[in-house]
């Protein structure tokens, strides 16, 4: 469809120009996650450079790829929270008609992004691989500057305080650093599994897991065993057992190794195991912020229907001990604001979107499929809305949608 060899004079072709554009957009703003430095800059960087360009050669796409189940389920999906949101008796935004405008402005680009997402996938497959490997390489510098500095600043201790990707809000959440790190060196560890492979995936999967992993984030080793979990499945041959060695040995220094560096505080940390802090911390005190969530949905219709996308979902101190400003599961957080309605149109779209991916991780792409996976387990215990681009941790696009679409599209070009 869009190889320079079926097009005439290719190399100067006006389309095959627009498209090298977008490849290249899309590319920036899949690697964006890791080095934007707010969602601000990522969002005007996906409007003038991906949908801008994208929109140029949509109709030529669609003249040889029609859009299928999962992208018309998806904008059933977003369209329907949309609409849950509006009857009557729920909370309104402040502003009501800025808020309905914004809403339908994320919901849009949300849509943008999947269908992008779906034509990244059905192109040929090194052009998603490409997208790909740049991601692992700018996620790599990400890890590198951020252990560099954050190591270095005021108060931090190596490695007993968790990292935090300091090019992104000066400072990104440890949780979703180690969830952004773990997903990047995943995708690592499957470009080493590639025949004639570079060794450099490895060296980069090495790195990235031992950032995810200096994050401190149960997420991330939860999501990371799933991903890792389903190469093995699927794809257990000679070519695995590279990653799975440089998993074990990174495991293996996080755990033995680090214990044992000198700290210039009291003793009473040295020599403590990385495994036990992580099962002492328990659950963070997620159960209780998912019960509070769950005693406000207090009336049948809200389970049917959900109290909307401007209900509260916050949760402040007294009530727990933290501030948490989003339920912390995409599950939930539908759930609370769509009802079983909500629930069932996305569980219906992550049905269509894993099937592709199964397809095509039977015709021996496993990438999709095992990103998927980690994407699905890391939003148990952490994400907020599936319905914006914006949402406010942000990585919902890149470890979920990104994967899933693009798995679909992958489906449709071998079939």
């Amino acid at each position: 469809m869009d190889s320079p060899a079926n097009l005439p004079n290719a190399k100067v072709h006006p389309y095959m120009t627009k498209v090298r554009r977008w490849h290249w957009a899309m590319l920036v703003f899949v690697a964006g996650d890791f080095i934007f430095q707010n969602i601000w800059l990522h969002l005007l960087w996906f409007g003038f450079a991906v949908a801008f360009t994208g929109a140029q050669v949509h109709q030529e796409w669609h003249r040889t790829v029609r859009p299928r189940g999962f992208l018309l389920m998806a904008a059933l999906f977003i369209l329907g929270m949309f609409l849950l949101s509006l009857r009557p008796g729920l909370p309104r935004p402040g502003r009501p008609w800025l808020g309905v405008i914004l809403a339908i402005g994320d919901g849009l680009l949300l849509l943008v992004f999947l269908d992008a997402a779906v034509r990244l996938g059905r192109r040929r497959e090194w052009v998603s691989r490409q997208v790909m490997e740049w991601m692992v390489r700018v996620a790599g510098f990400a890890a590198i500057i951020s252990l560099l500095v954050y190591y270095r600043l005021p108060g931090r201790t190596f490695p007993d305080s968790r990292l935090e990707n300091v090019l992104v809000h000066f400072g990104l959440a440890p949780v979703l650093t180690g969830l952004t790190f773990a997903f990047a060196g995943l995708t690592a560890a499957i470009l080493a599994m590639r025949k004639g492979g570079s060794r450099q995936w490895l060296a980069w999967q090495a790195l990235l897991l031992f950032a995810a992993l200096s994050s401190h984030s149960r997420g991330a080793v939860l999501a990371s065993a799933v991903g890792f979990t389903v190469l093995v499945v699927l794809t257990f041959r000679k070519a695995l057992w590279r990653p799975l060695m440089i998993l074990m040995l990174v495991l293996a220094v996080y755990q033995w190794a680090l214990p044992l560096i000198p700290k210039p505080e009291a003793e009473v940390n040295k020599g403590s195991s990385p495994a036990a802090a992580l099962v002492a911390r328990k659950d963070a005190g997620r159960m209780l912020l998912y019960r509070i969530i769950w005693k406000r949905i207090d009336s049948p219709a809200d389970h049917v229907l959900g109290k909307g996308r401007w209900a509260s979902d916050q949760v402040k101190p007294p009530e727990m001990h933290w501030h948490a400003h989003h339920p912390h599961s995409v599950y939930l957080a539908t759930y609370y604001r769509g009802g079983a309605v909500g629930v069932i149109l996305l569980m219906t779209v992550l049905g269509i979107g894993l099937l592709g991916c199964w397809r095509a991780a039977r015709a021996g792409q496993p990438l999709w499929l095992a990103l998927a996976c980690f994407g699905l387990t890391a939003f148990v215990f952490d994400g907020d809305d599936l319905t914006t681009l914006a949402s406010m941790p942000r990585v919902e696009p890149l470890l979920l949608w990104l994967p899933l679409a693009a798995g679909v599209g992958a489906s449709q070009r071998i079939s």
